[in-house]
């Protein structure tokens, strides 16, 4: 004689395949959270990246000439300010501000946000091509002619 109602091994199995369902869940929920995470960091690095390019594109084709020396890149305008560039890799930063901030130095400043791994430079007379990298990013090429000539 069977009353209604469920048996305490049905109740059981339903809660486990429950538990099972809501682990996965939750398995799920975190790895996508991780992925919003690394893309708002890819994200603010291209930003970074795209304002980093936007200052040396804006003082290179405003410039008449540059002038690389082992350490730095000046870059002189025709109106005769000047502008130098400076990069040192990130262990031979000595305070903490510049080795996390990952940046090139500029006009005494640090672009903040740039993890630049490389950084190297050419100048002709047309204008300076840039070799860097990002992070752990490819390598990169970018030319900026001379316009101001």
């Amino acid at each position: 004689m069977r009353t209604k109602g469920f048996t305490l091994i049905e109740v059981l199995i339903a809660l486990q395949l429950i538990a099972i369902v809501f682990s996965f869940f939750v398995i799920g929920n975190r790895l996508l959270v991780q992925e919003w995470h690394m893309g708002k960091e890819v994200q603010r690095q291209l930003a970074s990246e795209r304002l980093f390019l936007q200052y040396l594109g804006q003082d290179f084709e405003r410039a008449s000439h540059a002038m690389k020396t082992s350490n730095y890149l000046y870059v002189y305008l025709k109106d005769g300010t000047s502008y130098r560039y400076h990069y040192k890799p990130v262990e031979q930063r000595l305070d903490k501000g510049t080795r996390n901030a990952g940046g090139i130095s500029y006009l005494g400043r640090i672009t903040a946000g740039v993890n630049l791994t490389k950084f190297s430079y050419e100048v002709d007379s047309f204008g300076v091509s840039i070799q860097y990298s990002l992070g752990n990013g490819p390598d990169r090429e970018m030319f900026f002619r001379f316009k101001a000539q």
